[in-house]
């Protein structure tokens, strides 16, 4: 197994992990420890992201999922944080929400450009 098999299986492990520590810090906003473990998650998922651009996937599409990607961790934060302070997050959630399905799209290879 390579390096970029590794980072390849990382990328795709923390995604999933990173979803459901998502909804579970968003269901229980009031408490901190997965919030914190979430947070770890981003980091790994942008490491081994990155890491798989440096490694020969360095093309547009791939730029510009990095550049969505980045949106969409900060809209969970968004929504983490404003549902913490009782503010209102339904547009944020659902612009949440079709960023991930495009950043699913790509990395799946429906979206191509």
């Amino acid at each position: 197994m390579d390096l970029w098999e590794i980072f390849f299986k990382a990328h795709q492990g923390s995604w999933g992990v990173l979803v459901v520590l998502y909804l579970i810090s968003y269901i229980f906003s009031k408490q901190k420890i997965t919030h914190m473990i979430l947070r770890l998650f981003y980091v790994i998922m942008l490491v081994s992201g990155i890491g798989m651009l440096a490694l020969g996937a360095l093309q547009t599409v791939f730029i510009v999922k990095l550049v969505i990607a980045v949106l969409a961790i900060g809209l969970m934060e968004m929504t983490i944080l404003r549902k913490r302070r009782n503010e209102p997050t339904g547009a944020f959630f659902i612009l949440l929400i079709v960023l991930v399905v495009v950043l699913v799209s790509i990395g799946y290879g429906y979206i191509r450009f």
